[in-house]
């Protein structure tokens, strides 16, 4: 499978966990020591949790290795998958996450875009030149430049904070598209996409000075868009917010200007051994806490 739900992508996660496969439900989840603790836990990959049958994935989880604990994940919300089964197969956490935003590219862009987005995607494409990298892995060295910025700037931690290792092989997963902008013979703006026959999810992005002067990012997502459009997918994924507080707010309106839909993303999380579970609760003190699985929930919640 490509993108998110294939193994090459899973495999790049290392800094995460070690890649895992559901042989029934054709999905890839990571699995994570527990410091003290002689068994593990699981995650789905970083952003979203995709498989080719959900059907099959209770099967899966059924069968997965008896020192996992629990698992996690953020169901693709473009997966056709309803919540009556998300619910079965997470009977201990199922809840509406955040919302993530989409387009339908079968309609014309004119129609749904925003008109802040049309202007500036306008003029930023009469400064910029933009274009699909054949090889995206071949520029990797000015990717990292331009994340690292993007790191400093927002002070990125946790998964997204990816290392040179995960990045170079993120950059050579089946599915992904990368285009860059231009201006003159300096690159200043690139954004990674994981393709799939019906769906676009746009993946990162990260641009130089020049990049944000220039309002890159608004060329890139059109001549983006008009490509998938052009080569019959029929929806791009935007993803949600950087998270569910106010500081996220500027990315959702960046991401709702591009979009026509909302759809909802679930979290979802299931206790395989209750007992030992509990245990690990108790001994971590977050008894009371609403985090799952409540043994890794993060100092600022905690101080909060």
């Amino acid at each position: 499978m490509f993108g998110y739900a294939g193994e090459e992508y899973a495999r790049s996660l290392t800094q995460i966990g070690d890649a895992l496969p559901l042989a029934k439900s054709g999905g890839w989840i990571l699995t994570r020591g527990l410091n003290g603790e002689r068994v593990r836990d699981a995650s789905g990959c970083y952003p979203l949790f995709s498989c080719k049958e959900w059907s099959r994935l209770d099967d899966d989880l059924h069968n997965l290795p008896h020192d996992i604990v629990a698992i996690s994940l953020v169901a693709d919300p473009a997966a056709e998958v309803s919540i009556a089964l998300l619910e079965r197969v997470f009977p201990d956490v199922c809840y509406h996450y955040k919302d993530h935003f989409f387009a339908d590219l079968t309609r014309p862009l004119t129609s749904f875009v925003s008109d802040h987005h049309q202007r500036n995607a306008k003029r930023s494409s009469q400064t910029l030149r933009i274009e699909m990298l054949a090889h995206p892995v071949e520029h990797l060295a000015i990717w990292i430049a331009f994340y690292d910025q993007l790191v400093a700037r927002h002070q990125i931690t946790g998964q997204a904070a990816f290392s040179r290792c995960s990045f170079e092989k993120q950059l050579q997963v089946p599915g992904i598209r990368a285009y860059a902008a231009w201006k003159g013979e300096e690159m200043v703006g690139m954004i990674l996409w994981m393709v799939t026959a019906e769906t676009a999810y746009y993946h990162l992005a990260a641009y130089s000075n020049v990049g944000y002067e220039t309002k890159a990012s608004f060329a890139l997502f059109w001549h983006c868009l008009e490509a998938f459009a052009a080569e019959g997918i029929s929806r791009a994924a935007f993803g949600g917010g950087a998270g569910t507080v106010k500081s996220s707010e500027g990315l959702n309106r960046f991401k709702a200007g591009w979009s026509c839909e909302v759809r909802p993303a679930y979290l979802c999380g299931r206790i395989l051994d209750r007992p030992r579970y509990l245990e690990i609760v108790t001994r971590s003190g977050h008894n009371e806490s609403s985090y799952f699985p409540a043994y890794r929930t993060p100092p600022s919640l905690i101080a909060a």
